[in-house]
């Protein structure tokens, strides 16, 4: 988990108040790269981990369609 500039993922049109994107990588398997979840910051409420489940949910659906 981690918080990045919009900048820094430039594919998605974010919204101009935007300042913080929420970001969550997952790998289920260590010779597979990671998914990525980007979120807007102000989506995230502290002390609940739906960014990380999210991240994993996608990430095993990932590894699901490379089977």
């Amino acid at each position: 988990m981690r918080s990045d500039e919009p900048a820094d993922w430039d594919v998605i049109d974010w919204p101009v108040d935007e300042t913080v994107v929420a970001v969550a990588a997952a790998r289920l398997r260590v010779d597979r790269p990671p998914v990525y979840v980007a979120v807007p910051g102000r989506s995230q409420t502290p002390g609940f981990p739906v960014l990380r489940q999210l991240s994993q949910a996608v990430g095993a659906a990932v590894e699901a369609q490379r089977s």
